[in-house]
């Protein structure tokens, strides 16, 4: 089905919109979101053509698997995000814009030829293969440490999706058998020439007609294969990568404490492609060798039954080798992938501490400790290699041998005239066509084992079940903000003693309270079990009197905002780290915080203002600057409670004066907790609470803090 549209001016955009919804097959698009996802991004690509000087734009719709809504214009090529810095109504509108495209991206496709856009708009596409959740559905039923089959993800989401699945082996199945169905027409053709007088005889014609036709379906399957299998297993590579974002979303502190980011991001970024090629690659070479056996097997039983002796001894002399070597291979790459997930991790910390390396003259140090790192994965790769190199030894000199033996046999049967010349050059294709499938499963067993044993890291981290526990319930509206500890007794897993033992306080709503005590005697520790960060053994921490436990965490959490010791700061522009996870924020709003943490100044001085670069972790920024740039994130949050932990221990005496003044001007407005080692943080605080050998008393405000 296809049907065509020429919209002529900006005018018409509205009538080609409803042209859209009424041709715009139901059958295909059946979800009313994914049909208007569909016409919102049309129009919106509409208008970006005529605004990059396209005349006229054609529109196509088309449906036959998927339904699609082709737009295309001659003119400019456009850009699919603005990139604008406006601060204004204009700017906000043009955001929104943004956000459609860049929301529904997997939806749309978009290239620039011969001086033509063409974009097609993939209605539902975006859900149709959103594989996560699928993904996360299998874990839900089959989750658990108590499961270990890694390969049955892969086996649910085939059931999943059997039309693509027993689609993809048909296609490959035919696609294959062109291949060899190609010397079977070369042995017919020399069979022919015994009796034929002339080349254009039927028989030599049928014969190298139906070599064409094999040429052309192999070459036809092969682009039916790319067009949907390959782009299956990247909806599956993407799939897995974004359940694995997902679950570390909701996976514990405790989890994250007991597993370095180095080694999260290996199984993240290449064991996902390691099995995204097991999928592409490895899987159709088994697929082959098993079409090659029944191909080669029904052949002989039809032309050449002696061949069956041979396969009879070659194949279960190549099934014995590869499973006696699949186990030591298989652990040696579990160990390889070990020892470079511990390196990558080591790296990443080697990046993380390059000033303090630097400050303290410890390069050589810290080289020698990366380089017994990279050691270790070098000895477990040369073990990996010395496996490799005796499996593709015991591989190919079996299967030469078994060549040379199969080329005596047909030259012996020739002469004897058993067989003729047609039948040798058969039986020798044949031959070779399985012992060649045999070798490259042989020769890439190293990249099986590989997406094997990726598969199973990634299986190690999707059925984790040290979860973050999660309520339901909401605050009530309008949220207050009271605090509350009811008996709260919490250890760490490692520890030997509670570091809170049966904490009870109160914080009224609007009120401020601050924290004091020695290092290390559990007042961060309070904020995270506010946060809902650690999970209490004992107790309840009530907020406007529901238990956190309850609550949704997500929710909750948008009524907080934390500023903590180290200020966390990202690479991008100034604007870009104070708005994060805030949506319509004001240019007016952001200069006000600004202001207000005494940063108004340097936005002035920079020529590009908010848009000023900052490096990862502020690396161009004083201290003081990033922990004030922290401050004012939190402002803008409009939070119901503030946590401030340590706040301003980076700061000089009129910075820090200065951010006392923003803080002392919100007290009343919402709750405020510090966490304070300075007496001019807490001198008008609503109370304080001292903690001290694992419990917590109120105090007035002392004349020192320990």
């Amino acid at each position: 089905m296809q049907k065509t549209m020429i919209v002529s001016g900006r005018a018409e955009i509205d009538g080609a919109i409803e042209w859209i919804r009424e041709n715009l097959p139901h059958r295909l698009v059946k979800n009313e979101e994914d049909r208007i996802t569909g016409l919102l991004i049309s129009e919106e690509l509409m208008i970006r053509l005529f605004d990059a000087g396209c005349q006229s734009l054609t529109v196509t719709i088309k449906g036959l698997i998927e339904a699609s809504i082709e737009i295309t214009g001659e003119g400019n090529p456009i850009t699919l995000k603005t990139g604008t810095s406006q601060f204004d109504e204009q700017g906000l509108e043009e955001e929104i814009r943004d956000n459609i495209l860049s929301q529904y991206h997997m939806d749309l496709e978009y290239s620039y030829e011969g001086g033509k856009n063409i974009c097609n708009v993939f209605p539902g596409r975006n859900k149709r293969y959103d594989l996560k959740r699928e993904i996360f559905e299998y874990y839900e039923e089959h989750g658990g440490k108590e499961s270990d089959n890694s390969f049955g993800v892969l086996v649910y989401i085939a059931k999943k999706h059997p039309w693509m699945f027993w689609l993809t082996v048909l296609n490959k199945t035919i696609k294959h058998l062109g291949a060899l169905m190609l010397p079977v027409f070369a042995s017919n053709i020399i069979d022919a020439m015994s009796y034929c007088k002339s080349f254009f005889e039927l028989p030599i014609l049928l014969n190298v007609l139906g070599s064409v036709l094999a040429l052309t379906i192999n070459l036809i399957c092969a682009t039916l294969d790319m067009r949907v299998y390959q782009r299956f297993t990247r909806h599956i590579e993407s799939g897995f990568k974004m359940a694995i974002i997902q679950k570390l979303q909701i996976v514990s502190i405790r989890y994250y404490n007991n597993n370095s980011s180095g080694r999260l991001l290996s199984k993240l970024a290449s064991d996902v492609q390691f099995v995204k090629l097991l999928l592409n690659e490895q899987i159709t070479l088994v697929l082959h060798l098993v079409i090659d056996i029944i191909f080669a097997i029904i052949v002989s039983l039809l032309k050449l039954p002696v061949m069956l002796v041979f396969y009879a001894i070659a194949l279960p002399a190549a099934a014995w080798i590869i499973i006696r070597e699949m186990p030591p291979i298989m652990a040696s790459k579990a160990q390889m992938r070990k020892e470079t997930e511990s390196s990558n991790a080591s790296f990443k910390e080697m990046l993380s501490m390059v000033r303090l390396t630097r400050s303290h003259g410890l390069q050589r140090t810290e080289y020698y400790s990366i380089f017994s790192k990279v050691w270790d994965v070098q000895t477990a790769a040369n073990k990996q290699d010395m496996l490799q190199v005796r499996l593709n030894n015991a591989g190919y000199g079996a299967s030469q041998g078994f060549r040379i033996v199969c080329v005596c046999v047909a030259v012996f049967l020739a002469i004897r005239g058993d067989i003729s010349v047609a039948s040798v050059v058969l039986f020798l294709s044949l031959f070779d066509a399985l012992i060649n499938s045999l070798q490259k499963v042989l020769d890439t067993m190293p990249q099986i084992t590989q997406g094997l044993d990726s598969l199973n890291s990634i299986h190690e981290v999707l059925r984790e079940s040290d979860i973050e526990k999660n309520g339901t319930e909401q605050l009530p509206y309008p949220v207050r903000g009271e605090i509350e500890f009811k008996d709260v007794t919490f250890q760490y897993p490692d520890g030997h003693r509670p570091i809170l033992d049966h904490v009870s306080f109160k914080i009224p709503a609007g009120t401020s309270a601050a924290l004091i005590g020695k290092s290390g005697s559990g007042k961060s520790t309070l904020l995270y079990l506010l946060l809902g960060l650690y999970a209490k053994q004992r107790g309840q921490i009530l907020i406007d009197g529901i238990d956190i436990d309850e609550l949704e965490k997500s929710s909750y959490r948008r009524y907080i905002a934390v500023v903590p010791q180290r200020p966390i700061l990202f690479s991008g522009t100034l604007w870009d780290n104070l708005v994060y996870g805030l949506k319509y924020v004001t240019y007016d709003q952001v200069m006000t915080a600004l202001e207000n943490v005494g940063l108004k100044g340097l936005v002035d001085r920079h020529p590009e203002g908010l848009m000023m670069p900052v490096y990862e972790e502020g690396g161009n920024l004083s201290g003081g600057q990033c922990q004030r740039i922290a401050i004012a994130r939190a402002l803008l949050r409009n939070p119901k409670i503030i946590l401030l932990d340590e706040a301003t221990s980076a700061l000089d005496a009129q910075s820090e004066a200065e951010v006392q003044e923003t803080i002392e001007s919100i007290m009343g407005t919402c709750t405020i907790v510090i966490v304070a080692h300075r007496l001019n943080t807490i001198r008008k605080v609503d109370a304080v609470f001292k903690v001290e050998d694992d419990h917590l008393e109120a105090c007035g405000i002392p004349d020192t803090i320990d």
